[in-house]
């Protein structure tokens, strides 16, 4: 839109958005909340940025479109598993009166830590939600880390959509929340070095089980709330070791990181949502080490997992909330609401 008045106008709503009264409403202030807890290691305490808007509609509301999409999940570290997508609500006929409290988060961080004791899983995504519909999409889970050691810590993480296990035979992925999204997949025995998929929206993720099956990331779902049909909430893919690396769902996901192992391709970052997810860095069968990428912004899409030994995990896809009504026999525009000062 150019500038961030003009996508106020269109109804874009930002975190520096001005105060005031627009057609679609007055929006009473945004107020950001930093990142908060640990960085890297164990990152059970760590908790994504958000913004709170307070937002009155200019009358009571019905038969009101709604989507909210929660921050994904960060890919895991050390044949890291892929994020799983943030939470996904979409609903219509809603009703809604007076002042709202829109939350919007976003993404995990992925995990930094190579393979020493405190690489952990990543970091969940936050939480977005609606005050006056009671909607709450639930953020992603972590991906699992570590392609040497398993314990609870190490597994993939619960959330809107559960993280991918890592690369260590037996390792578990977490599970994704009812209405919301699927379960990461786990590690089967005897599978050492093939990091899973995160969860998606409409799917689960996949676990490389063999030297060709790439642990790809869940698709997500998709929408035309906007006006143009998007996909959000794709889960992240598994890092390559000795399988491909897994593509990045569709809805934001990142694929995983490449590796020195399969010389097999595999997937790539996802390229439906309202933004594209990173491409993986690297080239293939070119290096060990590699960062896996960061989910696309706005998408709820989990990060890719981070290739063997100090490979970082990806981070997760910040979330969004959109508002459709109608005012009078006009449409308004969309409410969309967002975490970030970028207009894309």
């Amino acid at each position: 839109h150019g500038s961030v008045a003009a996508a106020a106008t269109a109804g874009y709503v930002y975190s520096d958005t001005a105060t005031g009264t627009y057609t679609w409403g007055t929006l009473v202030s945004g107020t950001d909340t930093a990142a908060s807890g640990n960085t890297s290691g164990d990152l059970t305490n760590h908790v994504p940025a958000k913004t709170t808007y307070s937002w009155t509609p200019p009358n009571a509301l019905a038969g009101a479109r709604t989507l909210v999409v929660a921050g994904g999940g960060g890919g895991g570290a050390d044949d890291g598993g892929g994020g799983g997508a943030g939470g996904y609500l979409e609903a219509s006929d809603q009703s809604m009166s007076g002042a709202q409290t829109i939350v919007v988060s976003d993404g995990g961080i992925g995990q930094t830590q190579d393979y020493n004791q405190t690489c952990y899983a990543s970091a969940n995504g936050g939480d977005s939600s609606i005050s006056g519909t009671s909607q709450t999409a639930i953020g992603g889970g972590g991906g699992g880390s570590n392609h040497n050691q398993t314990s609870t810590q190490r597994y993939g993480r619960d959330g809107g959509s559960g993280g991918g296990s890592s690369g260590k035979n037996g390792a578990s992925g977490g599970s994704g929340t009812a209405g919301q999204g699927y379960d990461g997949a786990s590690n089967t025995s005897g599978s050492q070095h093939r990091p899973s998929g995160g969860g998606g929206a409409s799917e689960a993720g996949t676990d490389g089980t063999d030297s060709t099956t790439p642990p790809d990331g869940g698709d997500g779902k998709s929408s035309d709330i906007l006006g143009t049909t998007y996909w959000w909430s794709g889960g992240g893919g598994g890092a390559n070791h000795h399988a491909p690396k897994g593509g990045g769902g569709k809805g934001g996901g990142g694929s995983g990181a490449w590796g020195y192992g399969s010389t097999a391709v595999g997937g790539s970052s996802d390229t439906n949502g309202v933004s594209d997810a990173e491409t993986a860095p690297g080239s293939n069968n070119s290096a060990w080490h590699l960062r896996g990428p960061n989910a696309g912004k706005h998408t709820g899409g989990g990060g890719g997992g981070g290739a063997y030994h100090n490979g970082d995990g990806g981070k997760g896809g910040s979330g969004m909330v959109v508002i459709k009504f109608g005012k009078g026999t006009k449409d308004a525009p969309s409410q969309v609401y967002d975490n970030t000062k970028t207009i894309t």
